[in-house]
C-alpha cells in the first residue's frame, strides 16, 4: 500500500487501499473466530469482550465495503443517497464497541499474593 499511495494520484476516496485493509481485517477477524471456537478460553463466548469488538469491526466493514469500494467511481450525486448506511453502521460499530467496553470493566482484577513489605523503597 505505500508504493501505490506515494505514486497514484488520489482524487477521491482512494477505494483500493480501502478495499484491501477491510478484507485482512475481515480475514484476520474470521481467523480470531476460529481461534475462539477452537481454543475456548471462556465458556460463554459472549462474556468475552474481544468477541464483541471483533464483530463491531466485521459488522462495520461488511456493511460499509462495497460503498467504499464503489465511491472512486461514482460522483457525490450519485452516492449521496447511499452514504447514511455509513452512518448506520457507524452507530452500530459504536454500540457494540462500548457493549465490550461494559464487559471488559465487569471482569475482576487478579490481586497478588505478594506481600508489602514497608519502608523499602530506595528513592
Amino acid at each position: 500500500l505505500i508504493p501505490y499511495t506515494v505514486y497514484a494520484k488520489i482524487k477521491q476516496l482512494d477505494s483500493v487501499s480501502i478495499g484491501i485493509e477491510s478484507i485482512l481485517i475481515l480475514i484476520f477477524s474470521f481467523y480470531f473466530f476460529y481461534e475462539l471456537i477452537n481454543k475456548p478460553e471462556i465458556l460463554f463466548l459472549l462474556k468475552d469482550f474481544r468477541f464483541w469488538v471483533s464483530i463491531a469491526m466485521v459488522v462495520y466493514l461488511a456493511g460499509t465495503f462495497f460503498l467504499y469500494i464503489f465511491a472512486q467511481t461514482l460522483s457525490k450525486k450519485e452516492i449521496g443517497p447511499y452514504w447514511f448506511l455509513t452512518y448506520i453502521f457507524y452507530i452500530i460499530k459504536a454500540v457494540l464497541f462500548s457493549v465490550a467496553i461494559i464487559i471488559h470493566s465487569k471482569i475482576p482484577t487478579k490481586k497478588s499474593n505478594i506481600k508489602k513489605l514497608p519502608y523499602l523503597d530506595f528513592n
